[in-house]
């Protein structure tokens, strides 16, 4: 199946939905691997488990959203989507394909200073998150 086939869109949304309920069995198994009690952990620790969940969430809907605005401004202006570039722009010499297809003069597509500060977040705000967890089963005594 290529990208221009007419039953592309249901591929791409049976791989979502997939990509969805296989992403909710994974937080199933986080939080029911190993009930709270048996870890003697204090209950507010599901609060940290919690906050990384909406860390994570947070930046997969943030950077969903960018792309998709990016795709709506890509086909509005009839540019060539950056989402699915040409597969031989990716395997040719820029001599072959010189044009930058909608990249910026460094080299970064656009939207790319909003992913660098998504990125930024998500990390900064994982380590936080996973420091607290260390000191917390480290120092908790029940």
């Amino acid at each position: 199946m290529t990208k221009h086939d007419f039953f592309r869109w249901i591929f791409n949304l049976a791989h979502g939905i997939n990509g969805g309920i296989s992403f909710g069995f994974a937080l199933a198994a986080i939080f029911n691997a190993v009930p709270l009690d048996d870890t003697n952990l204090p209950q507010y620790s599901y609060y940290i488990m919690i906050a990384y969940l909406v860390l994570y969430l947070g930046t997969h809907l943030a950077l969903s959203w960018e792309q998709c605005q990016r795709n709506k401004r890509d086909v509005s202006s009839h540019k060539k989507s950056l989402i699915f570039p040409d597969s031989r722009v990716l395997f040719q010499s820029d001599e072959v394909y010189p044009e930058t297809h909608g990249l910026a003069a460094d080299g970064d597509a656009p939207g790319s200073g909003f992913r660098k500060i998504v990125l930024a977040v998500f990390a900064l705000g994982s380590v936080i998150l996973s420091i607290v967890i260390i000191i917390l089963i480290i120092d908790y005594k029940p």
